[in-house]
């Protein structure tokens, strides 16, 4: 198992070195070409165990110091420049300081791109969450309406119940006949607490009966026109809507019982 894993990893790993690749049998040119590149990877591994010891023993140091150290050392700068001459070694570090400067100001810069674009990525990242957040309490909340409207199925014989009338609710919800919808509708809203929403925001209050003849309007009287809230008889008003239009279009919810006493 261990070396049908290893042969996978080595066919993707090395497929240009292995038969029919490019490097398998290299041309005269190719050759000429990679005379310089080295034949392992030790002084790559050098320059990470050094970058490595740099940033446990001074880890404040900034990416740009460590990277210049690394250059000089693995360059062998020093030594360059020991071999010139005095005048034209002086010159060269007078302009090389000058050249920091602007190399600094670039990568203060660039440093500063960069964490711009981080944060805004994390907040990208946490204004999606947010949105699925309120994405997934909305259909929870819509779940929870749907089955405070149309009740929990609890028992086999209230499941049959249901499936029976399923025809008749499907041409209640349609645009079928008047008479016949009056006929089978089922006025669930009766006696329910909702929380009606209009442009000028949302209110709460009592479904208290069906428009009798209109089967789709309903009666409701609203917590601000009450005397004593719960009390639906100390109503100053009774308005009446399509309640079942604003609910399909979520413009209504009803509240559950626990929540009752809220205003």
């Amino acid at each position: 198992m261990a070396f049908k894993g290893l042969h996978s990893v080595l066919e993707k790993a090395m497929k240009e070195q292995l038969p029919g690749g490019r490097y398998f049998e290299p041309t005269e040119e190719l050759r000429e070409q990679s005379k310089s590149v080295i034949p392992h990877n030790k002084i790559p591994e050098r320059v990470f165990g050094m970058l490595d010891f740099f940033l446990r023993y001074r880890p404040n140091a900034s990416t740009i110091s460590n990277e210049a150290f690394l250059m000089f050392v693995f360059n062998k700068t020093s030594e360059w420049l020991d071999s010139l001459p005095q005048e034209e070694k002086e010159k060269l570090l007078t302009d090389s300081i000058k050249e920091g400067r602007n190399i600094r100001a670039k990568y203060q810069k660039r440093l500063a791109q960069i964490t711009e674009a981080r944060k805004q990525k994390l907040k990208d990242k946490q204004i999606a969450l947010e949105k699925k957040q309120k994405a997934a309490l909305k259909t929870k909340s819509k779940h929870t309406c749907n089955i405070i409207y149309f009740g929990l199925w609890q028992k086999t014989d209230q499941v049959n119940a249901i499936l029976d009338e399923i025809e008749g609710l499907i041409v209640d919800a349609g645009d079928g006949p008047g008479e016949e919808r009056s006929s089978r509708n089922i006025p669930l809203f009766v006696g329910k607490r909702v929380s009606h929403a209009f442009n000028d925001g949302k209110w709460k209050g009592h479904v208290i009966s069906v428009v009798k003849g209109f089967p789709d309007f309903y009666n409701i009287v609203y917590d601000t026109d009450m005397t004593d809230v719960g009390d639906t008889s100390s109503a100053s008003a009774i308005y009446t809507y399509k309640l079942k239009e604003d609910y399909r279009n979520g413009n209504l919810e009803i509240i559950p019982e626990v929540d009752t006493e809220d205003n």
